[in-house]
């Protein structure tokens, strides 16, 4: 395929991206893509050196909130998240996510999101067309909501208000993905609010996130608008990390008789997709004043698109990248980000995940009748639409 055929956005939900990003690795490891507007970033190298470079930014400096929510309710809250700040300030209240994250039990979150897996398979029968993608979609906001200390009532609205809420900031959202996502931000941060006047449990996400973040002189509205911001950053990655793993078991039953031989094979297995299909696909930076990335001369205002599905793929950090590896010794995955970036959050996506498989495969699920699925529409994400037919092609 000539690599004028994709981009690096439309790639993203192709039935088989990685050839072209094999190219770009080998041929245009970093290059300015005119038609996109942007730099790309696509070799490990230039990917890590965009993502530890302090003068990129995770927005525009001309527009730190969207414009399309900058006069909604959704704007306050978003200006919170450590995802999309930088500096001092957002070092601080990341720390005190990640010392949080911490302290988690993770035996009894693996337990939460069996027992939350386990719900959702109860709440429509699984063979049901449309259970797979309901069960895909929804474990990521039902078990975060859970593990942040919700209610099950509060936690099963948490997957309707996430996906909106997701819906309605990502890149080419409509003005009605914003008009839905402004009454499910409004409702996901009232369910906050009630567990600080509660307080919350226990050992739950929550509360050692509020004890850490007051211990350190974090409002507690930004710790509810971060805790917000878990069920963002899960929804997507999360989603897709099960899905690829379906699908890679689908294609390959070895992996399938691996599996059911030993259950603890699952871990590697879940590792190995968020390396070789990555759910997330790409991430954007935004120059906030002149620097080189490889040799290149990138100006304040530009914008880079980084590519991690194709440095994951990098011979130079993963030898033999094309090939699935669930025992790959000394993997390098660019899936979850590296630097001040990187996402807090993935070993409760890896542990969502490995549980929602495990469950489904009890539940009788039958992968090799899944075939290669088509993609739900996004310019990051690789999510599959289980739900919406298939494509031809396959992950190689």
């Amino acid at each position: 395929m000539p690599m004028t055929e994709l981009d690096p956005l439309s790639a993203v939900t192709t039935a088989n991206p990685y050839p072209f990003y094999e190219r770009l690795v080998a041929e245009r490891p970093f290059y300015r893509d005119d038609a996109l507007g942007m730099w790309v970033a696509a070799s490990a190298r230039a990917v890590e050196e965009v993502l530890s470079s302090s003068a990129m930014r995770v927005r525009p400096t001309s527009e730190p909130v969207p414009n399309a929510i900058a006069d909604t309710p959704m704007a306050e809250i978003f200006s919170r998240w450590v995802r999309m700040t930088d500096g001092p300030r957002q070092g601080a209240v990341k720390d005190t996510a990640v010392a949080a994250l911490g302290l988690l039990d993770w035996n009894e979150v693996a337990a939460t999101s069996a027992r939350c897996a386990k719900l959702l398979v109860e709440a429509r029968s699984v063979d049901d067309p449309g259970f797979l993608e309901s069960f895909v979609l929804g474990l990521p906001a039902l078990a975060t909501a859970t593990v942040l200390g919700l209610a099950r009532h509060s936690a099963f609205q948490a997957i309707a208000c996430t996906r909106d809420l997701v819906r309605s900031i990502a890149p080419g959202s409509t003005h009605d993905d914003v008009a839905l996502g402004i009454p499910a931000t409004v409702e996901l941060n009232s369910a906050l609010q009630s567990l600080l006047a509660q307080p919350p449990a226990a050992g739950s996400l929550f509360a050692l996130f509020v004890d850490e973040g007051r211990r350190g002189g974090i409002e507690d509205a930004v710790i509810a608008a971060n805790a917000i911001g878990f069920l963002f950053q899960s929804y997507d990655a999360t989603a897709g990390l099960i899905g690829n793993t379906l699908v890679a078991l689908a294609r390959s039953e070895d992996l399938r008789d691996a599996v059911r031989d030993d259950a603890d094979t699952l871990e590697g297995v879940v590792a190995e997709v968020a390396r070789f299909d990555a759910p997330v696909q790409n991430t954007r930076r935004f120059a906030a004043a002149d620097t080189t990335v490889m040799g290149s001369t990138v100006r304040a205002g530009d914008a880079v698109l980084v590519v991690l599905a194709a440095a994951n793929r990098d011979p130079s950090v993963n030898p033999d990248p094309h090939r699935f590896d669930r025992s790959r010794k000394e993997r390098r995955t660019y899936t979850f980000g590296i630097g001040a970036h990187a996402c807090p959050g993935a070993r409760m996506a890896t542990t969502f995940a490995r549980v929602g498989v495990s469950r489904l495969l009890e539940a009788g699920i039958d992968l090799a009748a899944l075939n290669a699925p088509g993609y739900r529409p996004s310019l990051n994400a690789r999510v599959p639409a289980f739900g919406s037919g298939f494509a031809t092609g396959a992950v190689s």
